[in-house]
Parts: C-alpha cells; structure tokens; sequence
C-alpha cells in the first residue's frame, strides 16, 4: 500500500493534470524527485563506467559552486532510476516512454562514491514540445540535488540523445 501511495504520488507530482492540459514539474518537483531517487526503479542495479568523452560531454563548465567537477575524468560511474510509468518502456528497446515519465542519471566520481556530484535527467512532455527529440526536456540538478541548474531542450544533451531516436531518445542498454 506504502508504495502504491509512493507510486501515485510520484506520478502526480511530475504533472499535474487540469482541464484536460498537462503542467510539466515544477524545477522544485524535480529536485523532490531527485531526493526520493531510491524510490523509484533503478535501472542499474551497480553503478555503470561511464566513458571519459561521455563525462567530458554531459557536463556543464564548471562555475563559482561546480568546483568539484571534473574535466576528464576516467573513473567516472552513474545509476539510472526511472518513475514507476516509465519502467516497461525502460526495459522495451522499441517503447515510447509515457508523458510525465522522468529518467535520473546519478553521476559518481567513482564507482564507490557516496557523494554525488551531478544529476542528469529527461522528462516527456506533451506532444511537439520537441518534436525533434521525442518531446524531452532535459534537466541537469547540482550534485546535492538542491538546484536546478538548467532545463529546457538542452542542445548539449539534444545531441547524444539524436543517436537514439529508435528507443525514444534514450540509451536502454547499460553496460
């Protein structure tokens, strides 16, 4: 029953639907999402090596609170969670994932770290919000999950997830 509740919850506080409109999450909804990210399906149960151009490339230049950032760096790991309505299309190569569905990439400095030191993630939004990319918007949270550093149809994560445009835009495959 708990989780059930969790589940509902979950779902409704990434949109809120009203008069038949769907509202995406507010970047304070997201951030509550990235606390409860234990909760939801994980979809790498260990963390997975990320290559070095990946990390390179998924994240944002390092500013005045980013210090711990890393350029390069070849140890780097992440974990992906996934809200409840989105997990069969996680584990489907050809699924379209549903609106309101929202992938959380924890990104580590290492396998073993405890730390976290940035969040990335993927919300689907309503029809042609961007047709181009399968109508995602990708968001990037600090690494203490307590701020939204940026959102919106990201052209830095826009190009990765164009490789992937037979599995919704998003990398189903964790090695």
């Amino acid at each position: 029953m708990k989780l059930c509740v969790f589940a509902l919850a979950t779902i409704l506080s990434i949109c809120t639907v009203c008069a038949g409109d769907i509202k995406p999450a507010t970047s304070d909804e997201l951030i509550a999402l990235v606390a409860k990210r234990n909760a939801l399906t994980l979809v790498t149960p260990k963390p997975v090596k990320m290559p070095e151009l990946i990390w390179t490339l998924c994240f944002r230049p390092p500013g005045p609170a980013d210090k711990v950032h890393a350029d390069h760096n070849p140890n780097g790991h992440y974990k992906v969670f996934v809200t409840d309505n989105g997990a069969a299309a996680m584990k489907n190569e050809k699924a379209t994932f549903p609106v309101g569905a929202v992938i959380v990439k924890e990104k580590l400095m290492t396998k073993d770290a405890k730390d976290s030191v940035l969040f990335t993630g993927m919300l689907k939004r309503e029809k042609n919000y961007n047709p181009d990319c399968g109508d995602w918007e990708f968001f990037l949270v600090s690494g203490d999950g307590k701020t939204v550093t940026e959102r919106g149809m990201l052209k830095s994560c826009i190009v990765c997830h164009l490789d992937y445009s037979a599995s919704d835009f998003v990398t189903k495959k964790y090695k």
